[in-house]
């Protein structure tokens, strides 16, 4: 982390000691497992080989997965053999069988299965029947129908096969609902406390208008609107929000907007920042808004982003980042241009990986 701030950036900040997670073990409250063959050519159903992509393994119990995830593979597993489905070819481009999702809400104990496939099947209809008396969590059953070639858990179309179309999950305080294709933190009880992380670095009085930069379902936007006067979140896919204004008016949330589009055009059209060869924002200005949160991609902000940011000039800004290197070379940039960052705070959202997700506060300086 120091190394990606300081060669990267040239940014020096106080790094607190990581929020380590309490529970380091079946944490996950999503899985995706994929169909394929095993050397014999019979069906298997788990997670990829290391460097493999096209050879999935049986899997058998997953320590990062709940106990009920792995059951429901097994279960799948075994009715996809007694059925004799095929599973998809990546190199043929046939079968039917690609993917099977499980979402479960952890504080709700309600479970979704996805099913990935290639069309319909009448199989697929008594595998839902099936699941729904066998596990008496599962809520939710849906079909994701797909002919791309390219390997994604994600459908064209979706069809519901038993049960309701959405399951909830409880975070901050808040009740969400989650659709199969839905972006939601996949380590609930740490995503608790990367948003209590945000809500102190904001230390928001009730007064103020705050901006969500891709902002997903509306997980950081919504309680930030009961802690603000105003919140807008910006987000690029139509579906999120969908479901973030769908969250919004079942928590009673009314002071919560939603922009879709892509952050930098949405900016530029909506905020009249971030044009090309447009200078910093004059100092002298009250800011359009009293603090932002961004939460890119792995990619990090575009820099007509940064530019827009930059401009607006909130006085508070929080960054939250799964990345080190693209954090790093973004906040070199807001520190260029009248910004400090005050301390950045990891978070262990994935126990047992390499990965890390960080909260920066900032500051605007004169």
């Amino acid at each position: 982390m120091e190394g990606c701030l300081e060669h990267l950036g040239r940014v020096r900040a106080a790094i607190r000691p990581v929020l380590a997670a309490d529970e380091r073990f079946h944490y996950r409250n999503k899985m995706e497992y994929s169909f394929g063959r095993d050397e014999k050519g019979a069906l298997t159903l788990g997670l990829h080989r290391r460097g493999f992509y096209d050879k999935p393994f049986d899997l058998e119990r997953c320590f990062i997965a709940t106990p009920v995830s792995s059951e429901i593979v097994a279960f799948t597993r075994d009715f996809a053999r007694r059925e004799n489905l095929q599973p998809y070819d990546l190199r043929r481009h046939t079968g039917l069988l690609r993917f099977l999702v499980v979402r479960e809400g952890i504080r709700t104990g309600e479970v979704m299965v996805n099913l990935v496939a290639g069309e319909s099947h009448p199989a697929l209809e008594r595998l839902a029947a099936e699941l729904r008396g066998r596990f008496p969590s599962v809520q939710s059953v849906v079909l994701n129908l797909t002919r791309r070639k390219a390997q994604v858990a994600v459908g064209e179309e979706e069809r519901l096969l038993a049960g309701k179309a959405t399951i909830s999950e409880v975070l901050g305080g808040l009740t969400f609902e989650i659709s199969s294709n839905s972006f939601f933190q996949t380590n609930t009880k740490q995503a608790e406390r990367l948003l209590e992380t945000a809500l102190e670095a904001l230390a928001l009085g009730g007064s103020e208008r705050v901006l969500d930069v891709y902002s997903g379902t509306g997980t950081f936007t919504l309680p930030l609107a009961k802690r603000a006067a105003e919140a807008i979140g910006i987000e690029s896919s139509a579906i999120a929000v969908r479901d973030a204004e769908r969250n919004a008016a079942r928590n009673e949330i009314r002071n919560a907007r939603f922009w879709t589009g892509e952050a930098l055009e949405v900016m530029r059209e909506r905020l009249h920042v971030g044009s090309p060869g447009a200078g910093d924002a004059d100092a002298s200005v009250s800011p359009s808004f009293d603090a932002v949160l961004v939460d890119p991609p792995r990619a990090g902000l575009h820099p007509g982003v940064i530019r827009s940011l930059v401009e607006l000039g909130a006085p508070k800004l929080v960054y939250i980042s799964c990345n080190p290197s693209t954090l790093g070379r973004d906040l070199g940039l807001l520190c260029e241009r009248r910004y400090a960052t005050e301390w950045i705070q990891p978070v262990d959202m994935f126990p047992h990986t390499p990965h890390i997700e960080c909260v920066a506060a900032l500051r605007r300086i004169a």
